[in-house]
């Protein structure tokens, strides 16, 4: 194998090790971030934060994967990626691709290269001891809406060069709402693999039947509030498309190829909304 297909295996591989669905909403977030703050949405100055910090949300899949390996061999879940890839080589890929993407933030303006730091100790603290948050509920549910709703908001309010207000927190907060939703339709899906496995969750803790009620509770909370504060705003119509079809991506997990199709549905037909 010549190094540049060695090379574009590994970058298959370590996409491989990413959630695509955590790709397809921290960017519509940010994006409707970006929005919220300008009303536009200029590309060169949107790409090079927005890649920033895919980067670094990438990262906290990469470590989560290195501390679950066993749990998720052992429940049968696909990571053949560790065939190719040590777990000591992902996480000094996790800590290099932090440090990369923290400088592109870095010259986008401060406050971006603070939260995408955020973004990236959430991450650690999330899946690695001691505190591995993941397993301590509700702490798991709260630190997913806010690595992958609240944050990526604030980043794409932030990285237009203006000062985090009342209003964009609140509008983060709906996101970070959303985000909990999607966790508890997506994770009750695992709750008998995990309990196999001694793996203690929120959706673990309630059951599924009351997994399902909470998410679907705090969905329409999180709706109610952006039609509250926000008067039928943009960020309601994408609530509306967004989070059925990131938690249908749980169903196609072994269809590569339907997930990405499904996931590029879900980003332009939200990324249309935005304008409307």
């Amino acid at each position: 194998m010549t190094k540049v297909k060695l090379v574009a295996h590994k970058i298959l591989q370590y996409t491989r090790a990413s959630r695509v669905d955590g790709w397809y909403i921290t960017a519509v977030f940010f994006l409707l971030g970006k929005w919220y703050s300008t009303q536009l949405l200029p590309f060169v100055e949107s790409i090079i934060p927005l890649i920033g910090m895919i980067g670094i949300v990438s990262t906290g899949f990469w470590i989560n994967h290195v501390f679950d390996k066993e749990i998720d061999i052992a429940a049968g879940k696909d990571r053949r990626f560790f065939d190719y890839i040590k777990p000591q080589e992902m996480i000094l890929s996790s800590v290099i691709v932090f440090l990369l993407c923290s400088a592109l933030l870095l010259y986008v303006n401060t406050l971006s290269f603070i939260i995408g730091v955020s973004i990236f100790l959430l991450g650690v603290t999330y899946s690695a001891p001691p505190l591995r948050i993941k397993n301590r509920p509700p702490f798991d549910a709260i630190a997913n809406g806010l690595g992958i709703g609240v944050l990526p908001f604030l980043l794409g309010w932030a990285a237009s060069g203006n000062n985090l207000t009342s209003f964009s927190v609140t509008c983060s907060i709906i996101c970070g709402l959303a985000v909990v939703s999607h966790y508890f339709f997506y994770t009750s899906f695992d709750i008998e693999t995990d309990k196999d496995c001694n793996v203690r969750t929120s959706c673990t803790t309630l059951g599924f039947n009351r997994s399902i009620s909470t998410g679907v509770i705090i969905y329409f909370f999180s709706l109610f509030l952006s039609t509250l504060l926000l008067d039928l705003s943009v960020i309601t119509i994408a609530f509306i498309c967004c989070i059925p079809f990131v938690s249908a991506l749980k169903l196609l997990d072994d269809k590569m190829h339907l997930n990405f199709l499904v996931g590029c549905i879900f980003l332009t037909w939200s990324g249309v909304t935005m304008f409307l």
